[in-house]
């Protein structure tokens, strides 16, 4: 028996990105409270900034997950070459979380969790077409930036 899925429909994708986001944000989510909570987090984690505005969050959640799920999957891609499948998908989580530390270093640990599940999303829906591969990489990082997003202009704007 494979550990591929097969998704026979459009519903079948959004559900299965849907429950992949879940899943990442839950893990993202508390890692975040963590920090807050040991109070490491001494500034303002806000992802739009005072700038905040609705081509902010568009931006956020069309534009840069669709070029950062092409990155993902050139590395996932590169790292299928020599490691097995869940060693690919951690290092690529890794690689990609690191990308974001640069930008702050809480926020590759906040990440991680995504670009992992990503990865083995991506990588589980192996007997789909590429561009369904590409497609759940990019919706479960689209949903988490959109909520983020929202969550940031919801609450940090108050």
């Amino acid at each position: 028996m494979s550990n591929f899925v097969k998704l026979a429909n459009p519903q079948d994708i959004l559900f299965f990105c849907f429950r992949k986001f879940f899943i990442s944000f839950l893990i993202s989510s508390c890692i975040l409270y963590a920090f807050y909570f040991l109070e490491l987090l001494n500034h303002d984690v806000s992802r739009t900034g005072s700038g905040s505005s609705v081509a902010n969050v568009l931006f956020d959640t069309l534009i840069v997950p669709f070029i950062e799920s092409i990155l993902l999957v050139m590395i996932i891609s590169f790292f299928d070459i020599f490691l097995s499948m869940k060693k690919s998908a951690i290092i690529s989580g890794f690689v990609f979380a690191s990308f974001h530390s640069m930008i702050e270093w809480v926020l590759g640990f906040v990440i991680l969790p995504l670009f992992i599940i990503s990865a083995l999303s991506y990588q589980e829906a192996k007997n789909e077409k590429m561009k369904i591969r590409f497609a759940i990489v990019f919706l479960i990082h689209a949903f988490n930036n959109l909520l983020a997003s929202a969550l940031d202009v919801a609450f940090l704007k108050v």
